[in-house]
């Protein structure tokens, strides 16, 4: 499977978003920093889960259960020496 966002890719956010399965967002982790990950699924509490793309990914499971207040956009436009991509 190709990767959405291949390495040294310059992508553009959008601040004000709904949140749909399987897009691209932007979010602050406690741990990790701040991570870039497709969302998989929405919980009953709320909390979002996020997952990655390739084996090398940090799994949903470290990652945890993220709350909607980290989130910092959704990717909309990705841009890299393959070329530009609508996310």
């Amino acid at each position: 499977m190709e990767e959405c966002i291949p390495d040294k890719s310059f992508v553009f956010l959008c601040p004000f978003f709904s949140f749909n399965k399987k897009s691209i967002y932007l979010f602050r982790h406690n741990i990790y920093g701040i991570i870039i990950k497709k969302l998989s699924y929405e919980d009953f509490n709320g909390d979002l889960w996020f997952e990655g793309e390739n084996y090398t990914s940090i799994s949903s499971i470290k990652i945890g259960a993220v709350k909607k207040k980290q989130v910092i956009g959704k990717a909309f436009l990705n841009i890299s020496k393959l070329g530009v991509k609508w996310l």
